[in-house]
C-alpha cells in the first residue's frame, strides 16, 4: 500500500517513483508464495490503467506491459528462493540428526 501511496501522490504513471512498482512485484515474490507476482502484476495493470490520466503520452503506457513481462521472472525468482530455504532447513534438520546420532554413538561406546 505505501507504495502505491508514493507512486500516486507524485504522478502515477509519470511517477519518478515508478520503478517501485517493479521492485514490489520481486520482493513480495520473495516474501510471499511465487504466485502472488501474477495476481500483483494484473492488479497493478488495471489500477494504472483506471486511474491514469488520458493526456499521458502512449510511452508511459507502454511502460505498463514491462509488468506481464517481469511477472515469469519474478515468479520463477521467487519460486528459486523457496526452494533454497527449504534446502536450508532441511540441511539443518539433517545436520541435528547427524549429532544426534554421534551422541547415542559415543554414548554406546562408553557403555560397552
Amino acid at each position: 500500500m505505501a507504495v502505491l501511496l508514493v507512486v500516486f501522490s507524485t504522478g502515477g504513471i509519470t511517477s519518478p517513483f515508478f520503478f517501485f512498482n517493479y521492485l514490489l512485484l520481486f520482493e513480495l515474490s520473495f516474501l510471499l508464495e511465487p504466485v502472488i507476482p501474477l495476481a500483483l502484476s494484473g492488479a497493478l495493470m488495471l489500477f494504472y490503467f483506471t486511474t491514469g490520466d488520458i493526456s499521458v503520452s502512449l510511452f508511459r503506457y507502454i511502460e505498463l506491459t514491462a509488468f506481464p513481462m517481469m511477472t515469469p521472472l519474478s515468479y520463477f525468482f521467487g519460486k528459486i528462493y523457496r526452494k533454497e530455504e527449504n534446502q536450508k532447513k532441511e540441511i539443518k534438520g539433517l545436520e541435528k540428526k547427524i549429532e544426534r546420532l554421534e551422541e547415542e554413538l559415543v554414548e554406546e561406546e562408553i557403555n560397552k
